[in-house]
Parts: C-alpha cells; structure tokens; sequence
C-alpha cells in the first residue's frame, strides 16, 4: 500500500510553531482546503536549546500506522520544501511495485 504523507509547519507572531501532518492512502493530490490533518501539534522553541535546528543523526517520524509491525525502514520518494504552506500537495509517482511511503 502507498500513502501520501504531507507535513506543514507554520510559525505565529509569539514563535510558536504549529506542525500537521496530512495523510491520505494512494498517491493522489492532498487539498489542503478540504483535508483534515491526521495529526496536529503546537509547541514553542528553547533558543538557549537548540542552537542550529538539526537532529543528530536519523530523522523518523515513528510509527504510522496502529496495527502490525511497522517498517523499520522509511523510504521518501520525495521531499520538498516550500516558502509557505501550498493549497495542494500535489499528486506523486507511483513505482510500479513496493511498498514505500511518500513524503511531501
């Protein structure tokens, strides 16, 4: 099975930070404007912490999905970077055989 996976990060007026994450099964477009986010989380950031805004090491978003085991291993088909949250991620390619999860 392929799903689409979008994250989105906005920053308010007071530095606080509001991720969601956008998921649907398949490999088509998410519309922003209808889609609810599955998943959505505001926090604030300790500037004496975190000095360059990296992870060391691997980066995970963990597991995703409730049943089963779940894949050790996360493969992005794609990852883009946007100057402000679009209305749409757009559609994605889909290899013709696997299982991977696609990252916008």
């Amino acid at each position: 099975m392929v799903y689409h996976i979008g994250v989105s990060y906005a920053t308010d007026s007071e530095g606080n930070v509001t991720a969601k994450i956008w998921g649907q099964e398949g490999s088509g477009a998410i519309d922003l404007t209808t889609a609810t986010p599955v998943g959505s989380v505001t926090f604030g950031i300790n500037e004496s912490v975190v000095t360059n805004g990296f992870t060391a090491g691997e980066f995970s978003f963990g597991k995703l999905r409730n049943n089963g085991e779940f894949p050790s291993t996360q493969n992005y088909d794609s990852f883009r970077i946007y100057n402000d949250t679009p209305l749409t991620f757009g559609a994605l390619t889909v290899p013709a055989s696997g299982t991977i999860i696609l990252v916008n």
